[in-house]
């Protein structure tokens, strides 16, 4: 991907770096072109209060808010560009995506997780209890 003269892709930097930088950076991008069903970025970026752009692909835009903690767009370059252009020349906006994307955060906490996927279980074990073929 070309990128600008004055856009650096940074790899291979050790978490501690890596959350450094999103205390000191305006908006933050998804996995591009890959499926993730969890790409540890984003919930990285939510923590640090930062609006996301991220792919229509895998299981980002249960991650990122279309419109509202972030962008979510198709898996193009120029969707791309053009979602981290608005978000960059609206502070407004990126405020305002960054405040509710901080708010969601409890959402990914390993309590919330946790007792969902409890309740999803026995849910489910009711329903098998509870099915003609049960019996």
């Amino acid at each position: 991907m070309r990128v600008p003269p004055n856009v650096r892709i940074l790899e291979r930097w050790t978490h501690v770096a890596m959350m450094d930088a999103w205390v000191r950076c305006f908006v933050g991008r998804g996995t591009f072109g890959v499926a993730r069903a969890c790409a540890t970025v984003v919930l990285e970026a939510v923590g640090q209060s930062k609006p996301m752009v991220v792919t229509d692909m895998g299981g980002m835009p249960e991650r990122v808010s279309d419109g509202e903690t972030g962008l979510v767009v198709k898996p193009q370059t120029s969707w791309l560009s053009a979602a981290l252009a608005w978000l960059l020349a609206n502070p407004e906006l990126r405020q305002r995506m960054a405040a509710a994307a901080k708010s969601r955060m409890a959402e990914f906490k390993a309590g919330a997780v946790v007792s969902r996927i409890d309740k999803i279980y026995h849910d489910l074990m009711a329903q098998k209890t509870h099915s003609p073929q049960a019996a």
